[in-house]
């Protein structure tokens, strides 16, 4: 989608709590500019709705918070004839929490048409901190030791802010979404926050939801337990999502 305009946001200082979002912020610009990029900082940021992208401008870091949002509910995830086919076929295997730096690495690789990403060694250390204190997770799609492609995202109770994926083969990042989806199932309020919209997105069942009913949804979320708080160390069948 095009890079959305920019207007005059905020500027919150070190010391500054981040203000609830409201109907005042608004949804097609950064809402919100800050200096610091302190873990904490970021979970706040998080908590509330907000999330950070792309990198620095002018040596402030920039926050959003969209309207309309894009959301995925995990039991809408949409699976076709032709991923059901892979799934019944493929060797892959997958798990969450193993591997969170590999995953940071392959969604910030340049990839073709795409030299530059928004994922600044900044942004990195930052969510490989959260991942170290529990915050941050990352899913996994494996062909025997070799990684061909996953996501991350911070979780804030049942509600995944999703922030990136990435595919070495055709598909594995999908894989990677209906195992997330699977997951999050667990908790019937559960939602993963999918920021932006995207086609791509919105052919696998995410959805845009006004802003004010994204934060209610997104409250109701984050007040139920993270259901990946334990990792899946071990590789799970890909086909096994089928019967799930």
């Amino acid at each position: 989608m095009p890079f959305p305009r920019l207007a005059l946001p905020r500027l919150i200082a070190s010391e500054e709590p981040f203000p609830p979002i409201s109907d005042e912020i608004p949804g097609d610009t950064v809402a919100l500019l800050t200096r610091e990029l302190r873990p904490e900082r970021m979970v706040e940021g998080y908590r509330l709705g907000y999330f950070p992208w792309p990198p620095r401008v002018a040596g402030w870091m920039p926050w959003w918070s969209p309207d309309p949002r894009a959301v995925l509910f995990p039991e809408a995830f949409h699976l076709g004839r032709n991923m059901r086919r892979l799934l019944r076929r493929s060797r892959w295997t997958i798990t969450h929490d193993r591997a969170f730096p590999a995953v940071l690495e392959g969604c910030a690789a340049p990839r073709p048409g795409r030299e530059q990403t928004w994922l600044s060694d900044e942004l990195k250390a930052g969510y490989l901190r959260l991942h170290q204190t529990g915050f941050a997770h990352s899913v996994e799609v494996w062909d025997g030791d070799r990684l061909v492609g996953g996501l991350f995202g911070v979780s804030v109770g049942a509600a995944f802010c999703g922030d990136s994926m990435f595919s070495e083969e055709s598909e594995a990042s999908k894989i990677a979404l209906l195992y997330l989806c699977r997951q999050l199932a667990r908790e019937p309020l559960a939602l993963i926050d999918c920021q932006l919209p995207s086609e791509h997105l919105e052919r696998l069942g995410a959805r845009l939801l006004p802003r004010r009913e994204f934060l209610i949804r997104f409250a109701e979320a984050k007040a139920k337990p993270d259901p990946l708080a334990s990792p899946c160390l071990m590789p799970q069948p890909a086909p096994a999502l089928l019967s799930v």
